[in-house]
């Protein structure tokens, strides 16, 4: 059995544990059951002190816990997998975009998709981010109480559709929002026994066929009136269907409609999570926000934040990066063995998946002493540069790592700076935050503040 020294430093060579291939076996995962479906992440940080750096879940599941068995899931030992299990329920609803796709057919997409995540591009949409932010501040009243997560849901959607589809959702594209949300309500309820009930003619069946068929509707109008439109737009639909037309790319309307579903879904899921953690985070803890406002005053000229005050706003990003090593919107990355292949010594299997944990990983006390404790200054540039790279992968990593990670920085600063420049916020529930796995991290119950002015 092999422990965590919980006392030790966070040098850049912290040294493999060594190797057990133990884990917590049948009887052991029977008896923490119910403690599992109660608490899974408790129940994975337990597994982790007491397993070691690498653990046998089951016969054919196995967790890593060190950054060099991260790196090289990522990187060296990449093209032995398949995506991990569990992307069927998305894919049957979001489509083969890049979060479902296998190679060659994600390395095309994530090729034609490029364009769209370049620093210049995302600077434009800065302007959209900060629109939606401020519109949502100006609906708030001071003494009122407000759900964070539905508010922060809200926004990054309208963020989402406007530059991915130049998209209104408060004007004349409503149905848009209305056959989003649906369709993330039907990913994170899904029916027992997936596709076998989806096939059946029952009512609650018809309910996600017809949202859907809605969704497809309305996309689908979308792609024939932008084809339609001479108007030169910088939306990512336009850009996707100006290089429809170029000689050489292929990709049909299915596919396009496929990208624009799965990057409205996983773009802002992620990105509300993430901003509705810092905003509890922050509530909770007023020096933090206290640095957060001074920062604030003095890097902010203008009434509202703008692209050009982003690069500045460096204790904000610090609180946005330590809000995502305690609450990582994606908190497992899972991979199938698909070519067997040498770990440690150890021959693995084709069919065994294989998982790193961001939630384990970033909570780890030999990279991240005192771990539960939310400090910023973790990620300040001395303390990043302490840090082995993939002790800390919010985005994951690799050829597969999360192509929206710079518009998901950019977006989660703009939204903190915008809302903190005008409003103060005071947790008006004392219950601890409980924790629900979905396309995202998030939280189980409203998160819920009391709003009084900056």
């Amino acid at each position: 059995m092999h422990r965590l020294n919980n006392t030790a430093a966070t040098p850049m060579d912290v040294p493999l544990r060594e190797w057990p291939f133990d884990g917590p076996g049948l009887f052991g995962r029977i008896f923490d059951l119910y403690r599992f479906w109660s608490n899974p992440f408790d129940m994975l940080l337990q597994y982790a002190r007491r397993y070691g750096d690498v653990m046998n879940l089951d016969q054919d599941t196995v967790f890593l816990n060190h950054p060099d068995l991260v790196r090289d899931l990522f990187t060296t030992n990449a093209s032995k997998h398949l995506r991990g299990p569990g992307l069927d329920s998305f894919k049957r609803i979001f489509g083969d975009g890049l979060v479902s796709s296998e190679d060659p057919l994600h390395l095309e997409q994530r090729h034609i998709l490029q364009p769209v995540f370049q620093r210049d591009r995302i600077a434009e949409y800065a302007a959209s981010m900060v629109h939606y932010a401020n519109r949502m501040c100006q609906e708030w009243q001071p003494g009122q109480t407000i759900d964070v997560h539905e508010e922060m849901t809200k926004v990054t959607l309208a963020i989402a559709c406007k530059t991915l589809l130049d998209a209104d959702i408060f004007g004349e594209d409503s149905d848009l929002a209305s056959s989003v949300s649906e369709l993330m309500e039907a990913f994170l309820h899904p029916l027992p026994f997936g596709t076998y009930l989806e096939k059946l003619p029952f009512s609650f069946t018809r309910g996600l066929q017809n949202s859907l068929a809605e969704f497809d509707r309305v996309i689908y109008r979308k792609i024939n009136a932008r084809r339609a439109d001479t108007e030169e737009r910088d939306d990512v639909l336009s850009m996707l269907l100006r290089a429809q037309a170029v000689g050489g790319n292929h990709e049909s309307d299915r596919q396009i409609r496929d990208h624009c579903a799965t990057l409205i879904a996983a773009g802002h899921e992620t990105t509300a999570s993430a901003a509705t953690f810092a905003l509890y985070l922050l509530a909770k803890h007023p020096v933090v926000a206290s640095n957060l406002y001074a920062e604030l005053e003095t890097v902010i000229r203008g009434p509202l934040p703008s692209p050009e005050d982003f690069p500045n706003l460096i204790y904000t990003r610090m609180v946005f990066a330590e809000t995502m090593r305690l609450y990582p919107p994606i908190c497992a990355v899972a991979r199938t063995v698909k070519e067997e292949y040498s770990l440690m010594g150890r021959l693995l299997p084709v069919g065994t998946v294989v998982q790193a944990c961001p939630f384990t990983m970033h909570r780890d006390p030999r990279f991240f002493p005192d771990p539960e404790r939310f400090d910023p200054e973790r990620f300040s540039a001395s303390g990043q540069a302490a840090r082995p790279k993939y002790s800390y992968f919010p985005f994951g990593g690799g050829s597969r790592y999360c192509i929206g990670e710079s518009f998901a920085w950019m977006e989660g600063v703009l939204l903190l700076a915008t809302i903190f420049q005008r409003w103060r916020m005071n947790l008006a529930t004392r219950e601890e935050m409980q924790l629900q796995p979905s396309i995202s991290l998030r939280p189980k119950r409203a998160v819920l503040v009391t709003l009084s002015r900056s």
